[in-house]
């Protein structure tokens, strides 16, 4: 049974991953959302429920099309999100004034790990890369309404990390960081860099023994099967974005901590190009993510990042933003694993 989970993984892993849902924008308010309950078999309690999130979407629907006006490099469009308000999409993040937190933090220098002695430098990046055609991510997850993006976001980098060292891409346990770390918030937020100093002391589980539940709980490590898989070490990176191009082509995966725009809840695709300052006129929360690659279209350098919102978000659960932007102040808090 684990070995079917193992291959399972592989199953959508490609660059385009598995096919997410997409409705055009085109037709009347109606016969929209009736293809939105449709397609993302939406629920409702009641007929009273519907009316409500008709108008909520109807709302949404005109700040989609304003935003493919503002911004036509980005598709804005419907998701699984477009029937919640910007306050009830707010807890699937970490609250904001975390992001202020991520610049204030002083690391000091013997935990600025250098690994270039573990790993020759391979040679300059390409224009266009992505860990996703090497198979060393793993398939995208969804948190739910858990504000616990920092787990997500440390594991993908710390499985991403394992894959590229030991060849073998193996699920680790997002929930034992929600459940076991006690200097993270667990769903009311964390950081990358406190998560990676827990797998080096206690060591991660893997997804199959110790599964997602959505809530913190009680730790239970010393009840679930299997190895546990230790990190070495961990270095955060300078803000320099050339130099992240450099580290992520010739090392692997870094988790990133940003301002969150409430616009990027109805992102559909394309590449974000958001400054700092308009994300902060913007903000709803802070959010992790790991950046698996960068590239370049239509003359825009980007980064590519892996989200924990499922595949019907963005780009089959990924997005790009703009490189050499500050984008939403996202260098303040970069870290990545070493085995």
């Amino acid at each position: 049974m684990a070995q079917f989970l193992q291959l399972a993984l592989f199953v959508c892993i490609s660059v385009a991953y598995c096919n997410a849902i997409k409705i055009s924008l085109a037709g009347t308010d109606a016969a929209l959302f009736d293809k939105f309950e449709k397609s993302f078999n939406k629920k409702f309690i009641n007929p009273s429920e519907r009316v409500k999130r008709l108008g909520i979407f109807v709302k949404n629907l005109a700040q989609m099309k304003l935003l493919n006006l503002l911004h036509p490099e980005t598709e804005f469009g419907i998701n699984e999100f477009s029937d919640m308000t910007a306050e009830e999409f707010q807890s699937r993040l970490m609250p904001a004034d975390l992001q202020d937190h991520f610049a204030a933090m002083n690391i000091s220098s013997d935990e600025q790990k250098d690994e270039t002695s573990r790993r020759q430098k391979r040679a300059t990046p390409p224009t266009n890369f992505d860990w996703r055609t090497y198979q060393k991510i793993t398939a995208v997850r969804n948190q739910g309404s858990c504000g616990c993006c920092w787990s997500f976001a440390s594991v993908a980098a710390i499985e991403a990390h394992y894959a590229i060292r030991y060849g073998t891409l193996v699920a680790l346990s997002d929930q034992q960081l929600l459940d076991c770390d006690t200097v993270n918030g667990g769903c009311n937020g964390g950081y990358p860099y406190y998560a990676m100093q827990y797998v080096i002391t206690n060591g991660l589980k893997q997804q199959y023994y110790y599964s997602y539940t959505g809530t913190k709980g009680a730790c239970r490590t010393s009840g679930a099967g299997g190895s546990s898989y230790y990190l070495r070490s961990f270095t955060q990176l300078s803000t320099d974005e050339n130099y992240l191009v450099d580290y992520v082509y010739n090392y692997g995966p870094v988790t990133m901590c940003f301002t969150f725009p409430s616009t990027m809840q109805h992102y559909v695709s394309g590449v974000v190009t958001l400054t700092a300052s308009q994300c902060e006129a913007q903000k709803s929360g802070a959010h992790a993510v790991t950046i698996i690659g960068f590239g370049t279209e239509n003359n825009v350098p980007y980064f590519t990042a892996k989200n924990s919102w499922g595949l019907n978000w963005g780009e089959n659960g990924f997005f790009r933003f703009r490189r050499n932007y500050n984008f939403c102040n996202f260098t303040q808090n970069l870290v990545a694993p070493i085995f």
